[in-house]
């Protein structure tokens, strides 16, 4: 577990900016290495730019080898915690630089504005901010057990 400082009134600036945010993705495995590389070019690709991507492997030297050769000018870190996302998400966040960390799954891909939309949604009296997930199914089609929207 990693000791991070108390939140406290000047921890933000007063506006976020895309900036001020840093991106902490988290992976694993190469076997999904395709989703990996969508969510790390989602990020790489938004229309306001934010102000650091961290990508965290967790405990696979193949992968981390992979991703290091794929994004050669990206933080391509190692996980230093215990195996699992919890320690790679704390090694994210003790590497971060910026004001707000978030964190984006390997599998998932952040639509063009999402850096714009997560800053905006900050605000003096807001501690954490989420998002809308649209899932992208397999065939292109929802399940028949998943209820419709």
């Amino acid at each position: 577990m990693v000791d991070l400082p108390a939140p406290d009134a000047g921890t933000l600036p007063d506006l976020v900016r895309p900036r001020d945010i840093s991106v902490v993705v988290c992976a694993y495995t190469l076997d999904r290495w395709g989703d990996l590389v969508r969510a790390v070019e989602s990020l790489l690709g938004q229309a306001e730019p934010v102000g650091e991507v961290l990508l965290v492997v967790d405990h696979s030297d193949a992968l981390l080898e992979a991703a290091r050769r794929q994004w050669p000018d990206l933080a391509v870190v190692p996980s230093t915690g215990t195996k699992g996302l919890s320690g790679a998400r704390d090694t994210g966040a003790a590497l971060a630089t910026r004001a707000v960390v978030a964190y984006l799954d390997d599998d998932a891909a952040a639509a063009p504005d999402w850096s714009a939309h997560l800053a905006a949604a900050y605000g003096p009296d807001v501690l954490g901010v989420g998002g809308l997930i649209v899932p992208r199914w397999p065939g292109g089609r929802r399940p028949s057990w998943w209820p419709p929207a």
